[in-house]
């Protein structure tokens, strides 16, 4: 399969293809190909994560149109709870700025869950919307500023970080006042690519156009940068 993104858990790999609408699920014991494609919204998956009791996908419908022409400016966006194994959908919620609409360049494509919350990315906006599971609904936003995001999870944090305003951001746990905000080393500020955690560590991959790369690790506990490499 041609997977866009992908996410473990559960007992399978679970990826979707944006331009198919579909869902993949793979069982890693069996071999690749064996898994089968499935399709849970008609609206276009952007990310896709696994925990808080299920397989989580934002997605985002078409603009509305009439002869062939956009009306609006904005469109729908949705993220849904996925039930592993009926594979169907159990909750949805609806993203908007405010309410249930998105403008047309903005994409909830960025993912984290932390216990019961899902925090979704809406790139372009550069704003992240925090999701109670329990209430099933958006009860917080942060705004990061214009640009895309990309978010990485710990047990209890959220990062984010701004790939177009350079920064990285700590989220939680659980309220917007307990965040906080650094500049990306001046030296990659202007490549970051790539988002993980491990090893004590926030890791930026950075790449610029002339082809080199290399990453960037931020130690929390002293809020700096150690020497990109």
């Amino acid at each position: 399969p041609s997977l866009d993104e992908s996410a473990l858990g559960f007992g399978a790999l679970w990826g979707f293809d944006s331009v198919g609408d579909r869902i993949y699920a793979l069982d890693p014991r069996r071999l690749v190909g064996r898994g089968r494609w499935f399709r849970v919204s008609r609206q276009r998956p952007e990310a896709i994560a696994t925990g808080a009791g299920g397989v989580w996908l934002a997605s985002i419908g078409p603009p509305a149109t009439r002869r062939g022409r956009t009306v609006t400016a904005r469109r729908t966006g949705t993220l849904v709870r996925i039930d592993p194994t009926a594979r169907r959908i159990t909750a949805r919620v609806r993203l908007g700025v405010p309410g249930a609409v998105l403008p047309l360049k903005v994409a909830p494509n960025a993912l984290a869950i932390t216990g019961a919350e899902v925090w979704v990315g809406l790139s372009g906006l550069g704003r992240v919307l925090h999701v109670s599971t329990r209430a099933m609904a958006v009860v917080g936003a942060i705004d990061l500023g214009p640009g895309r995001l990309q978010l990485a999870a710990g047990a209890k944090l959220v990062w984010a970080l701004n790939v177009d305003r350079a920064t990285l951001t700590r989220i939680g746990p659980g309220r917007a006042s307990q965040s906080w905000q650094v500049p990306l080393p001046p030296g990659i500020a202007a490549y970051p690519i790539r988002l993980a955690l491990g090893a004590g560590g926030v890791w930026v991959l950075w790449e610029s156009d002339g082809g080199k790369s290399g990453f960037c690790r931020f130690a929390p506990a002293s809020r700096r940068w150690t020497p990109c490499r």
